[in-house]
C-alpha cells in the first residue's frame, strides 16, 4: 500500500513538472521601442537617442535562455561643438547627427518563465557600429579634398556655405540588466520595462587616437511572440 502511494506521488510530481515545462515557450521573438541615454564624451554632451529593436530568444529550460539582441537608436540634433586645435577647423554645435546600431548576444536567466509575471536578468556581449556627421565651418582660403569617381577634386573654402563631415566606427559593447514580461496569452507577452546598463568603447571624436569607455542607459518596451509552449 505504502509503495503504491509513493509511486502515485512520483507520478503526480512528474506530471506537474511536465506541465510546468510545457508552459515554457521554446522560442521568443521580441519587437519594441528602445531609448538610449548616452553619457557625455569628448566633444559631445549627454544626449537621448530613440529607436527600435528586436530579440530572438531560445529557451533551454524554465530558467535559462540564449538571446540575440539587435537595436538601433538615432538623434539628428545633438548639441555640441568644438574646434580642432591642429587644423583650425570649426565644428559648430547643434546639429551633430548620431546613429548607433548594437548587436549583442548572451545568456538570460528568467524567474517563473511561463507564469503571469516573469522577471529576467541578462548579460550580452557584442559590438556597436556608430555613424556620426557634423556641420563643418572651414576658415576662408582653406583647401579641402572631396573624393569623386575616378579620383578627387580639391576646393578652396570661402568660409560660407553648408558642409558636413562624416565618420563611422565599430567598437566593443556589452550590457547588464533585465526586465519584466507579463503574459497576455500562450503566444504573446507584454514587456512594460527593460532596463540595461549599456557599456561601449569607442574612439573620441576630438581625439581619434584615444579610445575611451562610455557608460550609458537603455530602456525598452514592446511585445514578445512566443512559440512552442502550452497550446
Amino acid at each position: 500500500m505504502k509503495r503504491n502511494i509513493v509511486l502515485f506521488g512520483i507520478v503526480l510530481l512528474s506530471a506537474g513538472a511536465a506541465v510546468a515545462q510545457d508552459a515554457v515557450p521554446r522560442v521568443e521573438t521580441f519587437l519594441g521601442y528602445d531609448m538610449l541615454r548616452a553619457n557625455s564624451a569628448r566633444g559631445i554632451p549627454a544626449f537621448t537617442a530613440n529607436g527600435a529593436g528586436g530579440q530572438f530568444v531560445l529557451n533551454f529550460n524554465s530558467w535559462l535562455g540564449g538571446v540575440a539582441d539587435i537595436y538601433a537608436a538615432h538623434n539628428g540634433n545633438v548639441f555640441g561643438g568644438f574646434t580642432d586645435p591642429t587644423t583650425g577647423i570649426s565644428y559648430p554645435g547643434g546639429k551633430i547627427d548620431n546613429t548607433s546600431v548594437f548587436y549583442q548576444f548572451g545568456p538570460r536567466v528568467s524567474i517563473h518563465k511561463g507564469h503571469r509575471l516573469s522577471p529576467f536578468f541578462q548579460m550580452l556581449l557584442g559590438a556597436q557600429t556608430v555613424a556620426i556627421s557634423v556641420p563643418v565651418q572651414l576658415p576662408p582660403g582653406t583647401d579641402f579634398t572631396i573624393a569623386v569617381p575616378g579620383g578627387s577634386r580639391t576646393f578652396t573654402s570661402t568660409g560660407t556655405g553648408p558642409l558636413r563631415a562624416g565618420t563611422g566606427q565599430t567598437g566593443f559593447a556589452y550590457l547588464l540588466g533585465g526586465g519584466l514580461d507579463i503574459k497576455i496569452n500562450n503566444h504573446m507577452t507584454f514587456r512594460p520595462i527593460g532596463a540595461d546598463l549599456q557599456f561601449t568603447r569607442l574612439a573620441q571624436l576630438t581625439e581619434p587616437q584615444t579610445t575611451r569607455s562610455q557608460y550609458n542607459f537603455r530602456y525598452s518596451t514592446g511585445i514578445s511572440f512566443t512559440f512552442g509552449g502550452a497550446q
